[in-house]
């Protein structure tokens, strides 16, 4: 069938479109939202879960530069719901954006983070500035005049400090537990590295012992979180009392295999000797590559294998 010339031309004017289109049309494709607004769907619902979890997709890639996993959504889900949570993975599998996510949909969220170092808590706030967030870590690193007035009156997103700092009454705690601070938005706490909750609570920080006071404390019901890549089952559950779980706590095990790790126990055999005997492993600097770390339970065993090696 023959078409002329004047059949295949287009006789129509062109298409004007408003200048919110054309803003869109020059937008990455990867960056538009592939969800509908929350408040479109009943609260806790299987549309309202979808697309919360497509929502927070979308802005942690845009802000990480990396998908989150499927069980980093769930665990933000979790505490959206709130519900208090119990998340066991390893070292470097991805606990610090399942546990501030919710910060990225929400401006007004608040973040309780209760760290046992200072070192981890200001490269933390260093991640968060970096995914947009603001954050400050409350420790003798961090001190200015209006520090804590700053913080009452919603500055930080995200404020990391030690469990001791969120039990003081001179310093923490009338901040987080005050109603002005509490009717800017939901609030979230955050126990990294619960592990020490265990480990450290009845001697070396005692303040480890009495966390579960804090949940008690706060205006308004936040759920709590804990985190760590070293409980055993053992543990977890003397945690999770200790944190006053509620009876629809949800849970994420990831385990912690790692494949560059191997386990084994040695029994010693005299207590008295330990650092002589634990050198056997170690006769020489000379032989060994790279570095070690020795966990010990005193700051005197530490110096005396130290001196030794």
């Amino acid at each position: 069938m023959d078409t002329s010339d004047d059949e295949l031309l287009d006789h129509n004017g062109d298409i004007q479109l408003d200048g919110a289109t054309n803003k869109l049309l020059d937008q990455d494709p990867d960056k538009f939202n592939p969800y509908l607004p929350l408040d479109k769907f009943q609260f806790g619902s299987e549309d309202y879960c979808d697309n919360f979890k497509k929502a927070l997709a979308a802005e942690s890639k845009l802000r990480t530069k990396h998908g989150p996993f499927p069980w980093q959504l769930e665990v933000a889900f979790g505490c959206h719901l709130g519900r208090d949570g119990f998340l066991l993975a390893g070292t470097g599998s991805g606990k610090t954006l399942a546990m501030i996510g919710l910060a990225f949909l929400d401006k007004r969220h608040r973040v309780f983070l209760i760290s046992p170092l200072n070192a981890l808590a200001n490269a933390q706030v260093k991640q968060f500035e970096d995914w947009g967030l603001t954050a400050v870590a409350v420790n003798a690193t961090m001190r200015y005049k209006d520090l804590y007035k700053d913080i009452k009156n919603g500055k930080h997103q995200i404020i990391i400090s030690s469990i001791e700092a969120f039990l003081d009454p001179t310093r923490l705690l009338p901040i987080v537990k005050s109603p002005e601070l509490a009717a800017l938005g939901p609030q979230l706490v955050i126990i990294d590295e619960a592990h020490c909750i265990i480990k450290w609570g009845p001697h070396f920080r005692p303040e480890y012992g009495n966390i579960g006071t804090l949940k008690l404390l706060l205006t308004g019901e936040s759920p709590f979180i804990a985190t760590t890549a070293t409980a055993n089952r053992l543990m977890q559950e003397p945690i999770k009392q200790s944190l006053q779980f509620g009876s629809d706590a949800f849970e994420v095990s990831l385990g912690n295999r790692r494949s560059n790790i191997a386990y084994s126990v040695h029994c010693l055999k005299s207590v008295s000797a330990a650092a002589t005997e634990l050198l056997e492993y170690f006769p020489s600097k000379t032989h060994v590559d790279g570095f070690t770390l020795r966990f010990v339970d005193s700051r005197k065993l530490g110096n005396e294998i130290l001196y030794k090696f």
